[in-house]
């Protein structure tokens, strides 16, 4: 069941991910671009599987034979060797297994197979030098099926499928004994790509589970530690979730996580019982860890002097979209996010952009509560247009640390966030051996600032008339109610600092008026953990005046 939770999970925030983040539409308009097989391709240009492939001056050979000696591992129809192509090909190959599976393969076609390293495999013999495999493989009608672990509410265990029109793998090269001394950089291949694949896997017997399809998807050629990435087009998902599978993730979290569904918007939001989602083109520059493969094999954690270990390339994304319960919630133009470079494992820099985001809140609701869904329209929740960005970054030699946020859900609500910390000394917070450093490092780093921004266009209008039509009172006494309530807690908090009655006065004004809410923390010179945690222990209260925080409606 763990694996079937994390992917209901990571499906259910998909739509928050959709809206909250994204590329900028200038940013994407370019084609997606990887090398596969040696050769540069776009989603534009045609797959590899639709050109046809021929291998000149093959020596036949005899692939039954082959096949045969293999102990049974392999059932087939027909094997030749067809000199027109170079290749042999196989019919209805089945390979056997040990696992409950089955797999079928309508036709498989070997091009320039190493007949000599087959043979060394089989006995167990590994390569010294790296050895091609063979030049290219293609496999045609793929269908397969697998066991999946019983299901959440303890049923029989199911069977999930694989379907693949077709496949082609381009030069696999290795290097070392198969099973063996085998390490990330004893393999190597040219490319793969696929079309028309789907995937089905069933979370009981009751209809729960997630499903994936995609009529295209390449991956780029790896070797010695260096991805080329990959891209696709038309990626589908579909995930189901009966209430009976929701409420047994929700005894899992505790007595208080049944309030999760006992509002109709956030139980939607949380645990659709039904979620889809598409996006028309992804794409991955790629990963580079060819200096972290030496600590990989050996076993050892990379020194922090090692600082160029990773790089991960640039991601895009166009046209994604979510629906919820068969209803359209959210859409974005396009997610673009920038290549991240390391100092040892900690990012250097991260940078998420978005532009053409829509959401339509009331596929959260749908049919159970038509009151909240008036509430949502009369507000212009079933069409938010939005844009954010997101920015940071970290300098090893400084320590210093910056995060910028910038979202907008245009006639709701504007929201900034401007954070910066310094000498955030990493490499010893993570390098040093001696206890003592590393706590010593951690009190040293320093908050430089802080500030935050909520301007209100319709959002609280919206949350308290929400909250009138799910209690049925009116949402102007509310509002009240909530001034009130702050207005109370001025007067308790005086006691911890004189600064509290001054953030109530400027909250009760936002709430009861509207506007821009700022919250400020700017001392005069950056203030290091360990003088704010021993302000804290002496006198609570003075930590707000070590930050200066501020509260301000304007």
């Amino acid at each position: 069941m763990t694996n079937s939770l994390k992917a209901l999970l990571l499906g259910a925030t998909a739509s928050f991910a959709l809206v909250a983040c994204g590329g900028d539409k200038d940013d994407a308009k370019d084609d997606a671009k990887i090398e596969v097989d040696g050769k540069s391709m776009t989603m534009k240009s045609d797959s590899p599987l639709d050109k046809p492939f021929k291998l000149s001056n093959a020596e036949p050979y005899d692939i039954a034979a082959l096949l045969d000696g293999m102990g049974g591992a392999l059932s087939y129809d027909s094997a030749d060797f067809d000199g027109d192509l170079g290749a042999a090909v196989i019919t209805n190959l089945r390979p056997a297994s040990d696992d409950g599976g089955e797999t079928s393969i309508g036709r498989v076609e070997i091009y320039g197979l190493n007949q000599e390293a087959l043979a060394g495999m089989g006995s167990g013999a590994g390569f010294t030098d790296m050895t091609e495999l063979f030049r290219k493989v293609r496999m045609f009608d793929v269908k397969s099926t697998f066991p999946v672990e019983e299901g959440w509410d303890g049923s029989e265990p199911t069977v999930g499928n694989i379907s693949i029109g077709a496949l082609e793998i381009d030069t696999i090269k290795m290097m070392g004994t198969p099973g063996g001394d085998m390490g990330p950089d004893s393999v190597e291949f040219g490319g793969l790509s696929l079309k028309d694949m789907s995937m089905n896997v069933p979370f009981s017997g009751e209809g729960d589970g997630v499903k994936f399809a995609t009529p295209d998807f390449r991956v780029a050629g790896y070797k010695n530690g260096v991805f080329g990435g990959l891209m696709a087009a038309d990626l589908s998902y579909d995930i189901k979730q009966s209430d009976d599978m929701i409420q047994e993730q929700l005894a899992g979290m505790g007595p208080q996580a049944g309030m999760l569904t006992d509002i109709p918007l956030l139980k939607n939001m949380i645990f659709p019982a039904h979620q889809s989602g598409k996006i028309g083109m992804m794409s991955w520059d790629g990963l580079t860890f060819t200096n972290l493969i030496p600590f990989i094999q050996n076993g050892e954690t990379p020194p922090v002097s090692e600082t160029n270990l990773i790089k991960i390339g640039g991601m895009k994304f166009l046209d994604q979209e979510v629906s919820i319960n068969g209803k359209k919630a959210a859409s974005v133009e396009s997610t673009v996010v920038d290549p991240i470079d390391f100092h040892h494992f900690m990012p250097k820099k991260i940078r998420i952009v978005s532009k053409g985001s829509k959401a339509d809140m009331t596929a959260y609701v749908g049919d159970e509560n038509p009151a909240i869904t008036k509430v949502l329209k009369d507000n212009g929740l079933d069409k938010v247009n939005g844009e954010s960005e997101l920015e940071y970054s970290f300098d090893p030699r400084s320590g210093g640390i910056k995060l910028d946020m910038d979202g907008e859900a245009k006639g709701f609500y504007g929201l900034s966030l401007n954070f910066a910390m310094s000498d955030f000394d990493y490499d010893t917070i993570v390098g040093s051996e001696d206890e003592g450093a590393k706590q010593g490092a951690v009190m040293n780093a320093a908050i430089d600032g802080m500030t935050l921004k909520l301007k209100d266009e319709k959002l609280l209008d919206t949350v308290f008339a929400i909250a009138g039509a799910l209690t049925e009172q009116d949402p102007a006494g509310l509002r009240q109610q909530a001034v009130g309530l702050m207005s109370l807690g001025a007067m308790q908090g005086a006691q911890f600092s004189p600064r509290v009655p001054e953030y109530a006065t400027a909250l009760s004004s936002f709430v009861s008026e509207g506007g821009t809410l700022t919250i400020s923390v700017a001392p005069s010179q950056p203030v290091t953990i360990g003088s704010l945690a021993a302000s804290g222990q002496s006198n609570p209260g003075a930590v707000l005046d070590t930050l200066n925080v501020t509260v301000k409606q304007d």
